[in-house]
This record gives structure tokens, sequence and C-alpha cells, in this order.
């Protein structure tokens, strides 16, 4: 089978293509293979934990105001959502990247510790450190006038200086990867009454994000919303600490099932109000103290002296040096061709196999499906943007692609479920897609990850899921 011609209309990709890599993690490491063997040259930057580019700039450095140095490097390096006893929940034999193998004898599972170090060696071995700058932020990016290529806009937190001082830069290139992960923006469900209980016990209601040490509920009342991994490995991980736990969960597509919580765990349904008491008179509570507050269900149920609240209600997609992409007020139905993000930000919209912008394929993105062995999926996503750019692949037609995208979207629907591959066939054909014919690549990708593992992968994943 060949693969479509691409439209003249698409500028030629090649050797010599300067490429800007937003994104610190497991996302941008495969793709930098090509800029240390031979081309193009894929520049790592990011968003949150500050790395930046190389190349040629324009810069300025100014003052910025702000309460302390640590605030100032809080904002430039903000916490993510691993806790410490946060552990790898897909088998090391599985999740790895093709540039470097995990150790002889690792454990099927490992903590967030022994991931890092895993990361830290690959950016080591592979070069990303040589071409990464930290502490950075990126803070627009959008086409250049000409639209032959895209203008960076970043702030690098000046570390040589014990001053508020940051390096503003500008900078060209001629494409644009986009791989910052999931877990930036939490998801904060819509509930009626959860704003005013947050505004009045801010300290007793937090994101699993937030989340840290099972010690701190110890003898506490915890009531946890979701149904997803999170919740689940939290609810696990407070099982001997806290007095009681409750889980609600509004019985969602992607709601682990029941029987993977621990015994103590007490699922509920959804949660349709909370109500701070009327009796309420403002004071400070003490630390064993209840929210004085109830929680109505959706079966009519009422709850009552919860200790914690903790939401483990996932994230949303968003790009803010995007801004220009987004629509916070267009509902999916409604967004155009010239949209990735519209007003529920639960799916990336108009992308090709969930990688290329199907308007702009300057643009690409690693990392965007739900539900998928993570390091072995982006490493395939990641190789296929760097054969693209080097022009040893061909992408087809912006008509064939609209058309494909078009057709999953009459299939699958919008919402998280369109980018979610929880779906086994559907993944081992998208990875059958990228190794193969359907991209035209001088040399087949290596067969790595779930690829080789597909018989054993299938029932893993449905044991998983």
């Amino acid at each position: 089978m060949a693969a479509p011609n691409i439209d003249s209309e698409y500028r030629s990709f090649g050797p010599g293509i300067k490429v800007a890599v937003i994104g610190a993690g497991i996302c941008n490491y495969p793709s930098e293979r090509p800029s240390v063997s031979d081309s193009p040259s894929i520049l790592p930057s990011d968003a949150t934990e500050g790395q930046l580019l190389v190349g040629s700039n324009n810069q300025r450095v100014h003052l910025i105001e702000s309460k302390s140095r640590t605030d100032l490097e809080l904002a430039f390096a903000p916490p993510s959502a691993c806790y410490p006893g946060l552990t790898t929940n897909i088998p090391t034999n599985l999740m790895f990247a093709s540039l470097k193998p995990w150790i002889e004898h690792t454990d099927d599972y490992v903590g967030h510790s022994a991931v890092e170090q895993y990361l830290q060696e690959l950016s080591q071995t592979s070069g990303v450190n040589d071409v990464t700058i930290y502490k950075t932020r990126v803070e627009d990016a959008r086409k250049i006038e000409d639209g032959k290529g895209w203008r960076l806009r970043t702030i690098t937190l000046d570390e040589s200086s014990t001053s508020n001082r940051v390096i503003e830069r500008a900078w060209d290139f001629d494409a644009l990867v986009v791989a910052s992960g999931h877990y930036n923006l939490a998801h904060v469900p819509n509930i009626p009454g959860l704003s005013e209980l947050k505004t009045h016990f801010p300290d007793r209601i937090i994101h699993s994000k937030e989340y840290r040490e099972a010690e701190t509920y110890k003898g506490k009342s915890v009531f946890i919303v979701g149904g997803g991994v999170s919740a689940m490995d939290i609810g696990r991980e407070i099982t001997n600490f806290a007095k009681s736990i409750t889980q609600s969960t509004r019985s969602g597509e992607f709601d682990l099932p029941e029987v993977l919580l621990t015994k103590r765990i007490n699922r509920v349904g959804g949660v349709s109000q909370l109500s701070v008491d009327p009796k309420y008179d403002g004071h400070s509570l003490r630390s064993n103290e209840s929210i004085p507050a109830k929680i109505y269900l959706q079966d009519g149920t009422e709850l009552q002296d919860i200790d914690r609240i903790i939401l483990a209600t996932g994230y949303l997609n968003s790009y803010p040096f995007l801004p220009h992409l987004h629509s916070d007020d267009t509902c999916a139905d409604e967004v155009g061709d010239d949209i990735i993000i519209g007003a529920k930000g639960d799916m990336v919209h108009n992308l090709h196999k969930d990688v290329f912008y199907i308007e702009d394929p300057s643009l690409a993105f690693v990392g965007v499906p739900y539900h998928v062995v993570t390091f072995s999926t982006y490493d395939y996503q990641a190789q296929v943007v760097a054969q693209v750019f080097s022009g040893k692949s061909r992408l087809p037609t912006r008509a064939a692609m609209k058309s494909e995208y078009d057709e999953r979207v009459k299939t699958r629907g919008h919402g998280r479920r369109f980018q979610s591959l929880m779906d086994v066939d559907l993944e081992i054909d998208i990875h059958c897609y990228i190794s193969s014919h359907c991209f035209m690549v001088e040399k087949p990708l290596p067969e790595i990850g779930v690829l080789v593992k597909a018989p054993a992968f299938r029932p893993f994943l449905i044991q998983l899921f």
C-alpha cells in the first residue's frame, strides 16, 4: 500500500531545519536522536520546568516584581504532581525509550525517583542536556508574519543573580513540537457550592496534584472525588492512616472498577451539591474539627463530618503559549479548523493521528493520547515527528488528513474518549500505522515497546483498565 503524496501547499521539511521542542519529559527524548546523528536540529524547551533552546535570538534583561526569590523560582519551576509514594502502574519492560533500556533486573514497578534517574541518565547520554537551558517559561509561540516559521518569546530566570532578574528572549524556528505533558492544569469540577467551600476552608480541599504525604490524613475522614487512577492510588496510600475513606464517582466511562479499591474505601455516587453549615461563624477550624458542611449525593444521600476533601478529577489540556489556538467559549461541535483547544479542554482538536496540526503540520504534538503505555507510545510519536521534519517521511495530503480526522470524530465523538487509546486494537493499530507503510519512511522504525509486546500487552491492558 503506497502512502499518499503531500500537498504542494505544505512546505518541505528537510536537513538543517530548526525545531523547538517545548517539554522536559519523556516526550522530547526520542526526538533528540536525529539532532545527534544527522538532522533535523530538535531543541528542547519547557514551559513549566524551564528548558530553552539555542539559535539566533534577541534578548533583554529586566527586573520583575515578586514577594520573594522563592516565589519567583516556584513560578519558573512549579512542583509536579509526583508524591513520595508514587510508583509506575505499567511494567518497566513495556515502559522505556528506544534510546535507552532500563538496566537489567529492574523491578517491574518502580518509584518516581527511579523514573527521574532514568530520564536524567537518558538526557545525559542522548545529548539533550547540551541543548537545554532550565528555569525558563515559554510565554508565547506563534507564526511569523511571513508564515514561514515560528517566533517564540521566552523568559528565563537569571540564576547568576540573587535579584529578581529575568532574561527575555525572542527566537525564530522553522517548526515547533509541543511535548509538555498532561499534568499541568488541574480540572476542578463545577459542583455547586465547591467554590464557596474552598474559599472558607482552602487547606481542607485540594486537588490530587497537591497531594503529598499519607500521614497528613492520619485519623481523618477523607472524601475523594473521582474514579480514576489517582483516586485509587491516593485511597490506597492513605488506607492505613485515615479514619474513613469515601470515594465519589459518577460511574463514568474511565472509572476503575470497584474491585480494585481497598476494602476500607466506601464507593458512593456522584456529588450534586456542597453546602456550608449556615451556623458556621467564620472561625478558623481546629485541627481536630471537621469541615462544617454537608455533601449531597445525586441519590439523595447526605454526608457530613468530613475532615478533608481531595479532588482526583484529572487535568485539562492547555497550551497557554498558543493563545491564538484556544477558544474558551467555543463548544466542541463548533470548533473550527483553526482551534486546538475548545471550551471544555478535554481534547486536542484538529490533529492528524494526535500528532500533526492539520492546518499547519509545522506544529506537532507528542504525548497527547491517554490510557497508553506512555514511554513506548510517545517514543513512536517522537520518532515520526523526527522522520517527517527531517524530510525522510511524508504526511498525507491535507484533504486526506482532514477526512480521516472527521471520520474519527464521527466514530469516537468529541471529548476525552477521542484521544483515549483504552481500546487495545486501536492502540496496536496506531503503532502499526506509525511503524509501517502509512508513513513513507526510508527505514522501518525499530519495533520496540508495545508493538513487540503486543500479545502480552493485550491481557495486561484489559486487566489494568
